[in-house]
């Protein structure tokens, strides 16, 4: 009779060691796409931003005549001309002798995008310059400062330039041959705003610059214009990725690690299933370890008042010699043990002689 234990142990490692190489491939996959994977990721994240614009406008005082139909003329009205220098500038003109005063006005805004403390501070410095001859720096404007909190500011200063007088000084200044003209007036709005309670503190400057010129026959305006500036804050943090992994999420480092731990173990198994199959000794291998008690026949006879009993494996009819100390006769694939009135037999399969 066949061994079915023998077979159904052999089929079952069989099983076992496809299913273990099978669960190697596909750690094996997954090692490969989890290492494709980038394990980490930088991130922006903004804590901070705002614009901030300081600007000018002006409207002139002058005598009423053939030029001028009312006595105040806004920026707006005049004649605008473009200056020889690159990028090109634009000034508005006026007519000087007719020309008694200019009224300025600074306007300034500051606009962030979330909630701070804010210290804000506006002044209006200025410079006059005549060739040769001097410059002076001043203040149209001293410094005015507001403590807030929130996310905009705004306000103005206004400050007047006495055009009549200055052509006075200048024609002062002809008459004691010294240069007269053309004299230049430098106005600078200069916006500081400190936001405070963030992450760090945050300082801005913004600082307009805009020219007025004087000379006998005209007044040179820059024309009324806005000067802004914007900034954005962020800091760069760098997060670990994640992934899925059976409906769970993991980051990407440790999918790593779990498929790596896995395609060990799976090839561990791999290579245990395929020892101890290749150390597993067949049924004929057994049997050879009887050595000079195995006998090679042709044909053997069991003796007409001999039972025959069949035995399971070949490990039992070892035990059997071994007791006996008899033979074994062995024809083709079966296996003869004599003893007295009783005939031992093993018969094995084609598989089980083959290993």
């Amino acid at each position: 009779m066949r061994s079915r234990a023998w077979r159904s142990s052999g089929r079952l490692s069989i099983t076992m060691l496809l299913v273990a190489v099978l669960a190697a491939a596909v750690s094996l996959g997954s090692v490969i796409q989890a290492y494709a994977m980038p394990v980490e990721a930088r991130t922006t994240e903004p804590w901070y931003a705002y614009q901030s614009a300081v600007g000018f406008d002006f409207v002139a005082r002058v005598q009423p005549s053939k030029f001028y139909s009312t006595d105040l003329v806004r920026s707006g009205d005049l004649i605008q001309m473009k200056g020889p220098v690159e990028p090109p500038t634009y000034r508005r003109v006026l007519i000087s002798r007719f020309t008694d005063d200019i009224d300025f006005t600074v306007t300034y805004r500051f606009q962030a995008d979330r909630s701070a403390p804010l210290k804000v501070t506006m002044r209006i410095d200025g410079t006059t310059t005549l060739p040769g001859l001097w410059q002076r720096h001043y203040r149209f404007l001293e410094p005015k400062t507001v403590e807030l909190e929130g996310t905009t500011t705004e306000g103005s200063g206004t400050f007047k330039i006495p055009v009549a007088q200055l052509l006075k000084d200048m024609e002062e200044n002809r008459q004691m041959n010294l240069a007269a003209e053309p004299m230049e007036i430098t106005i600078r709005p200069v916006l500081e705003v400190q936001a405070l309670g963030l992450r760090e503190p945050v300082a801005v400057s913004n600082a307009g610059e805009f020219r007025v010129v004087i000379r006998s026959n005209t007044v040179e305006i820059d024309d009324a214009r806005e000067v802004t500036a914007e900034k954005n804050f962020a800091e760069t943090k760098v997060v670990p990725l994640r992934a899925s992994l059976l409906g769970l999420e993991v980051t990407v480092a440790a999918l790593r690690q779990i498929t790596m731990l896995l395609l060990v173990l799976f090839l561990v198994t791999v290579g245990l299933l395929v020892w101890l199959r290749r150390g597993r000794p067949t049924e004929k291998g057994l049997l050879q370890r009887l050595g000079p008690n195995l006998i090679a026949a042709r044909a053997f006879e069991t003796p007409g008042e001999a039972a025959v009993v069949d035995v399971r494996s070949a490990r039992e009819l070892l035990q059997l010699q071994t007791q006996s100390e008899r033979p074994v006769i062995r024809v083709g694939t079966d296996y003869y043990l004599q003893d007295g009135t009783t005939c031992y037999r093993l018969t094995l399969a084609t598989e089980e002689v083959a290993g």
